[in-house]
């Protein structure tokens, strides 16, 4: 697979709705990963960075799509409070309606959600300069496939 379409939701209920609509457009179930970390609502309350460097599963998928900086602690902290659906697909236009579907039923803004929780952490307002590889603001495809042992998996047989 060349594309990589990356969606996190606030909610593991939202991310299965999300993948039920993805398999009724006739996406392959074995293309589809998700994947349930950390804290499952957004809402809910805690404290400290989620941020860890240390070689889990969330940071090194991220780190191995993005290489290095303020893309992964985002991307990264943001997976650790939600969940993540990623999609394995050959087309760019396959990706392109994958993430529409994505979007559409509720993925988040991963850039916003980072700086609320760092303004969050911080309790000051922090001013967050986007580096985007598209348009989106939800979903984000990447022009990279995912080796087969970083893949975010859960095993789920009731989708």
């Amino acid at each position: 697979m060349n594309q990589t379409v990356i969606a996190i939701f606030n909610k593991g209920t939202e991310a299965e709705t999300a993948v039920k609509q993805l398999l009724h457009e006739g996406y392959l179930k074995q293309n589809i990963d998700i994947s349930e970390e950390g804290i499952d609502d957004y809402s809910s309350s805690s404290s400290g960075k989620f941020y860890k460097d240390d070689g889990d599963s969330i940071g090194s998928f991220f780190r191995y799509m993005f290489g290095t900086g303020s893309k992964v602690r985002d991307f990264s902290d943001v997976a650790r409070r939600g969940c993540v659906v990623t999609v394995h697909v050959e087309s760019k236009h396959d990706a392109e309606r994958a993430a529409d579907i994505l979007d559409l039923f509720g993925a988040v803004d991963v850039n916003e959600k980072a700086s609320y929780f760092r303004n969050y952490e911080h309790h000051e307002k922090v001013t967050v300069g986007v580096e985007s590889e598209s348009n989106r603001s939800k979903s984000m495809i990447i022009e990279k496939p995912v080796k087969e042992d970083l893949r975010l998996r859960s095993e789920r047989n009731d989708l």
